[in-house]
C-alpha cells in the first residue's frame, strides 16, 4: 500500500496599487532582481498593508516598466522574514499584471420628477 505524501502550496494573490516605481537591480549575465511596494487597501478606517513585492528575470522588468500608483495583481509566494527583531511578509511574485477598473455603473443620471 503506497502512502500519499502530504504536500503543501505556497501561493498568494493581491491586489493594490504600487507605491513606487520599482528598483531594478541588474548584473550582466546574471539574474535581474526587481523590488517594489505594494499598497493593499483594508478599509476606510484603517491604513493600508504594504508589501514588499520581488521579482526576477522578466517578471521583474515588467514590473518595473509600472509606474507609481498602477494598480497591479500579483501571484506568487509568500515569504517572512525577521530583521532586527522585526517580523516583515513579502511576496516572491511569479506574475505581475496591470489591473484596469470598471466603472462602478454604467447607468446614466435620471431627470427629477416635475
Amino acid at each position: 500500500m503506497a502512502i500519499a505524501k502530504k504536500t503543501t502550496t505556497n501561493s498568494v494573490t493581491l491586489e493594490g496599487n504600487l507605491g513606487a516605481q520599482a528598483t531594478l537591480y541588474r548584473e550582466t549575465g546574471k539574474v535581474t532582481f526587481g523590488k517594489a511596494r505594494l499598497a493593499i487597501w483594508q478599509g476606510k478606517d484603517r491604513p493600508a498593508l504594504w508589501i514588499t513585492v520581488n521579482a526576477f528575470n522578466d517578471t521583474a522588468e515588467k514590473l518595473a516598466e509600472l509606474a507609481k500608483g498602477t494598480r497591479i495583481r500579483i501571484t506568487g509566494r509568500l515569504k517572512a522574514h525577521e530583521y532586527d527583531g522585526k517580523q516583515y511578509l513579502e511576496v516572491v511574485a511569479h506574475t505581475v499584471k496591470p489591473v484596469t477598473r470598471k466603472p462602478k455603473s454604467d447607468q446614466q443620471p435620471t431627470e427629477a420628477a416635475a
